[in-house]
């Protein structure tokens, strides 16, 4: 569990996604193949190789041993001269290693079981040997070709041959993922992002620790899976590295969805078994057999996409090409950059002049613009954002303004920080880890201040170190044992003590999520038309005419009256004609981010 140990590649596993096909569907599919035999014996030599290279590894040939010597003359036949066969044993490795991970350790492979003497991977390689009878592996080219032999026949042969239909042909392919070492080409590609990322890592398993056994049941290895399930992307730091060879100076803007790491570490965390790839969509008459199984099934048929880490774009930028972070955040603060510009959209006073969406395309013409303030995406938090980064001289005084570096991004861990002490409810992070976050605020109580930043351990309110930590230049102190425990306790709290269940409890934090999204753009849309009309007027006129500037763009009615209006009230008492905020323990992120 230490950062150090996170940062050695023995700790890591990598994800290989495997293909087989069952042997009657492959004869069906080369049958008329000018010497058939041939060719569906050369399939699985190649597939079969293909899986034995995984294989060849110390520890791996050590258990091959241990499981041989148990196996009768019949089951060593049946892959001689293999010691094993390789299809079989390589299930039966990443099963032992999902719930173990010393599976592999010498004792633990020739320990012996009561109360038939045998050894679990022997167990395993005879269960997953009947599982696999009648199959052959097969290499990805190999894969590629039964598809298209499959779709020449016609797209209802190709759906069978990924779904089955036995009516149209006798046999199905099937795509497994087991997880294996690093080889070390991968760990000297990967060795600079687990540097980077360490600590956090560290942090995150310690949680993972203390809340396996409550997401399964049962807290001894052999029933509980004690491993963080992450999703890397080594392009993102090549990319970064790559842009500053063909840039001397200027700027590198990156939009996508994402979010921190420390957003998704915590999507880890709360969903250990969720694999962090999304379908985004696939053919409707294969959403039932395909899309709503998993995103292993019908490749080349579904649209897979991960999340951006900016973190990782950002501090591997700044360490690999001198890249400085000049912003970051949800796309929509671009909406509120351009009083900034020298562009001159129109005259002083003109509503027109800020660049709101909403003026230049004269009100809410289409679904997209709704969309585009309601904010509907179901994880808000791992929507599109935005990032801008520099390097160079010129341009180097180009600011987004304070929103741009509200959503900081930090090589220290902030498992526990909301990006500013201000906000009572974290929107950089899933709903549920901002619940935890928020319990573990109000646990640790005034000493969570001094989390943010070593000067605002003094301060009695998140409003007077939202101050501190906004004009300091030093970075974030690490989450020591101390707070990942409160953590920890709040979290085991959730799973364990919820007055609903954990599903229920998920969705109503999503849509209260989307909810605060909304209410922050359309804080931040007031909040423009506020400074927009300046200080010639009362404060009471001034706050009329924000007022109708935003009811005659009809916001009141994308909204909802009733939203609107709390919004603009929270505004009008806590922002609006107010230097500061004060008088409150905490705000809506919204109130926050209009200040």
């Amino acid at each position: 569990l230490s950062a150090a140990r996170c940062a050695e590649c023995e700790a890591y596993r990598e994800a290989y996604v495997v293909h087989s096909v069952d042997a009657s569907a492959l004869n069906e599919l080369l049958k008329h193949d000018e010497d058939a035999a041939t060719a569906i014996e050369e399939f699985s030599w190649e597939g079969n190789n293909a899986l034995c290279g995984l294989l060849n590894t110390s520890p791996l040939a050590q258990a091959m041993l241990a499981v041989a010597e148990d196996l009768s003359s019949a089951e060593r036949q049946t892959c001689a001269p293999s010691l094993v066969c390789c299809f079989p044993f390589l299930l039966a490795v990443d099963q032992a290693l999902q719930y173990e991970y010393d599976a592999l350790a010498q004792q633990e492979v020739l320990a012996r079981r009561k109360p038939d003497d045998s050894r679990d991977l022997v167990r395993l390689y005879r269960h997953h040997a009947k599982q696999t009878n009648g199959t052959v592996p097969v290499t990805k080219e190999r894969y590629r070709d039964l598809r298209r032999r499959a779709s020449a026949r016609g797209p209802e042969v190709e759906k069978a041959l990924l779904t089955g239909n036995q009516a149209l042909l006798p046999g199905r392919v099937h795509s497994h993922e087991v997880f294996l070492g690093l080889a070390p080409g991968r760990c000297r590609e990967l060795h600079g992002w687990m540097q980077r990322n360490a600590a956090r890592l560290s942090a995150a398993a310690k949680l993972r620790e203390g809340s396996a056994h409550i997401y399964d049941g049962d807290p001894t290895p052999p029933r509980t899976a004690m491993h963080l399930k992450l999703v890397l992307r080594p392009g993102e730091a090549a990319f970064v590295e790559q842009a500053a060879r063909l840039v001397d100076e200027g700027f590198l803007v990156t939009m996508d969805y994402g979010a921190d790491a420390d957003a998704l570490a915590w999507q880890a965390l709360i969903r250990p078994n969720y694999e962090g790839i999304h379908i985004v969509d696939a053919r409707d008459e294969l959403y039932e057999e395909c899309t709503a199984v998993s995103y292993l099934e019908c490749p080349g048929l579904q649209d897979l996409t991960t999340s951006v880490d900016f973190t990782e774009v950002a501090v591997a930028g700044k360490q690999l090409g001198g890249w400085n972070v000049k912003a970051y955040g949800p796309i929509f603060l671009l909406e509120f950059s351009y009083d900034l510009t020298s562009l001159e959209l129109g005259p002083p006073g003109d509503p027109y002049r800020l660049g709101h969406l909403v003026e230049r395309t004269a009100g809410f013409r289409s679904t997209a613009l709704q969309a585009w303030y309601r904010k509907p995406e179901m994880d808000p938090w791992a929507s599109f954002k935005l990032l801008v980064q520099h390097r160079g001289a010129r341009g180097a005084n180009w600011t987004l303004g304070p929103l741009g570096t509200e959503w900081a991004l930090h090589q220290t861990p902030r498992l526990f920080r909301s990006p500013s002490p201000c906000w009572g409810r974290d929107l950089s992070k899933p709903p549920l880890a901002s619940l935890i976050t928020i319990a573990a605020h109000r646990e640790m109580g005034e000493k969570a201040w001094g989390v943010y930043a070593h000067e605002a351990s003094k301060m009695t309110l998140p409003t007077q170190a939202a101050s501190v930590v906004a004009t300091t230049s030093a970075s974030p102190p690490n989450e020591d044992a101390g707070v990942l425990n409160a953590l920890l306790r709040q979290f085991q709290a959730l799973l364990l003590s919820s007055g609903q269940p954990l599903a229920a409890l998920l969705d109503a934090q999503h849509v209260a999520q989307q909810h605060a999204y909304a209410d922050a753009h359309l804080a931040l849309v007031l909040a423009d038309y506020w400074r927009l009309i300046g200080h010639g007027q009362g404060r009471s006129d001034r706050l009329a005419e924000t007022r109708q500037i935003a009811a005659s763009r009809r916001f009141p009615d994308l909204y909802g009256e009733a939203n609107f209006d709390r919004v603009f009230r929270e505004l009008s008492r806590s922002v609006f004609g107010n230097t500061t905020l004060t008088g409150k323990d905490e705000f809506p992120p919204y109130v926050c981010l209009a200040a």
